[in-house]
């Protein structure tokens, strides 16, 4: 059987700040994997382009039981800066109720991040 994306979108746009999670309200996108497709998707592939002038950085993966938890979510990967104008990828097979993205690491040098994520069935 062939693998189907399920979800596929850009989760966090051109952000700086340390523990930046959200995304401006008007532009519909959310830092967060849709809930809908998380109990059906397998594996996720997450795309992080640290943009031109960007010069430190770090982008962390995280998941957990509930999308509106408040509290420390569990880390599952993390990209670390490397170089501008560069796309970096971490890949994930699982089964996770929530996912989301986070500057852990602020974005150095007058650069942003963006993240997109790709999730397909198995």
């Amino acid at each position: 059987m062939a693998s189907q994306v399920l979800f596929d979108q850009l989760i966090l746009d051109a952000k700086i700040d340390e523990d930046e999670i959200g995304l401006a309200p008007s532009s519909g996108l959310s830092p967060y994997v849709d809930g809908s497709m998380v109990g059906l998707s397998l594996e996720y592939t997450f795309h992080v382009l640290f943009a031109t002038g960007s010069n430190a950085g770090q982008i962390t993966v995280e998941t957990c039981h509930d999308p509106a938890f408040t509290g420390t979510w569990a880390e599952v990967a993390t990209v670390d800066y490397a170089a501008a104008n560069t796309v970096h990828y971490v890949s994930l097979t699982g089964c996770f109720r929530a996912l989301r993205v986070r500057i852990s690491t602020a974005i150095g040098g007058g650069g942003t991040a963006s993240v997109w994520c790709i999730a397909s069935s198995r």
